[in-house]
């Protein structure tokens, strides 16, 4: 698997990894999520992973939800 370009983030929340461009079979790496709320309530956000090949043909999103207190 090949990532292409960046982790997007979106929403009140960052990303760090330490994935490199290529992930072989097996292979792991790992991307910390850190939740910064900007207000009090619900704050939902996404992180889209684009990679080659893409097994359903678009990139995968993973929905983040966080409450700021």
């Amino acid at each position: 698997m090949n990532f292409v370009g960046k982790v997007v983030v979106k929403g009140n929340y960052s990303e760090t990894d330490d994935c490199s461009y290529s992930l072989a079979p097996g292979g792991s790496c790992t991307l910390t999520i850190t939740f910064t709320p900007k207000a009090v309530g619900f704050a939902p956000g996404t992180i889209t992973l684009n990679y080659t090949p893409e097994p359903t043909g678009s990139p995968q999103v993973i929905y983040l939800r966080g409450t700021g207190q």
